[in-house]
């Protein structure tokens, strides 16, 4: 067994979470910077590994920690929990799984004292304490788009209109329901923001929607779904003008904070209403393409340190990238601005 073995053994017993903190992918970023950390602290290699991990104490941890926020520019608090979460899973899976027993992951009184130093490290180092919503993985992203779309493409005006007395699984509630959480896949907004969308925003010939005073293009599928939905909404909010919510219940009244309807998908897909960890997926997909983040901010609503928030586990995602990659991008940005050509 090789050291970086150790590491693929432990995340082949792991099944994978609906949420970033619980992912695999979560678990692997977090242990390459602990393996970076032991390689350059250490010089660990497949001949020593064995006996430097019976070694890991709390000093190396807190080390690491420092190591970890230094290089990576960490800022929350929660970045490092699932740091810790990481190595305490990774440790616990030596001692019961391998010959590399580590009797500070395995007793009480020990983990207890590396759990003090963590928490008194956090705080030395200033790590911004807030609690941030994990944001969910590109699988239960897939996952909950699938749920919208199957409802959204099944379920015919008529078959609504039939059954809109229905009180379980009434089709309006949950063709709604799939239509705002979309909007929200698509363009990373609040949950609040939903209720501030008029009737005149979307405009269907265009297929534009106005959102925080961004017209943004709907995707063809999106649109064509919007059109349903327009259909649908003629016939249970006849009166209602133009500057009336665009989104409405079943019964044609405002959606305002009834949060646990309109994101029922959501509810049946996670097992609760935290959208917000949808809309974090999507803010980082944003961030990856460099769209501005002030801008982000403008269109979603999310604060600031929401915002960093995503923009760290994007900047983490970089650790498997090379140096040369590293490189290249640096170069190729340099040579894209104006001042290069003048000078």
């Amino acid at each position: 067994m090789t050291f970086k073995s150790t590491k693929d053994r432990f995340l082949n017993n792991r099944t994978d979470g609906n949420y970033y903190d619980s992912s695999l992918e979560n678990y692997r970023r977090k242990l390459e910077v602990f393996f970076e950390f032991l390689s350059n602290e250490y010089s660990v290699n497949d001949k020593n590994y064995k006996e430097i991990l019976r070694g890991i104490d709390e000093r190396a941890i807190t080390k690491s920690i420092e190591f970890y926020v230094g290089k990576y520019s960490v800022l929350f608090k929660s970045t490092i929990d699932l740091y810790i979460s990481a190595i305490n899973s990774y440790f616990g899976y030596l001692n019961n799984h391998t010959n590399i027993k580590n009797n500070n992951f395995d007793s009480t009184y020990q983990h207890e004292k590396i759990m003090k130093s963590v928490i008194t490290k956090v705080k030395e180092l200033g790590l911004e304490a807030a609690e941030e919503k994990s944001t969910i993985t590109k699988d239960t992203y897939i996952k909950i788009l699938k749920s919208c779309d199957d409802i959204l493409n099944t379920y015919s005006l008529q078959y609504m209109l039939d059954n809109k007395t229905k009180r379980n699984n009434n089709p309006i509630s949950r063709f709604i329901s799939a239509i705002v959480t979309k909007l929200v896949m698509l363009t990373g907004i609040k949950n609040r923001i939903i209720d501030t969308i008029k009737l005149n925003d979307y405009n269907p010939e265009l297929n534009l929607i106005t959102i925080n005073n961004f017209s943004i293009h709907l995707p063809n599928g999106l649109g064509k779904q919007m059109k349903t939905y327009l259909k649908l909404r003629s016939f249970i909010a006849r009166d209602l003008a133009g500057d009336y919510q665009l989104f409405i219940k079943r019964d044609g009244t405002r959606i305002a904070t009834s949060y646990d309807s309109a994101f029922r998908v959501v509810r049946e897909t996670l097992g609760n209403t935290s959208v917000e960890s949808v809309a974090k997926y999507t803010i980082m997909q944003m961030i990856r393409k460099g769209m501005n983040f002030s801008l982000i901010m403008k269109l979603t609503s999310f604060s600031t340190k929401s915002i960093l928030h995503c923009q760290e586990e994007v900047n983490l995602e970089k650790i498997n990238e090379d140096i040369h990659s590293q490189t290249r991008y640096i170069d190729s940005k340099i040579r894209s601005m104006d001042i290069f050509d003048l000078l």
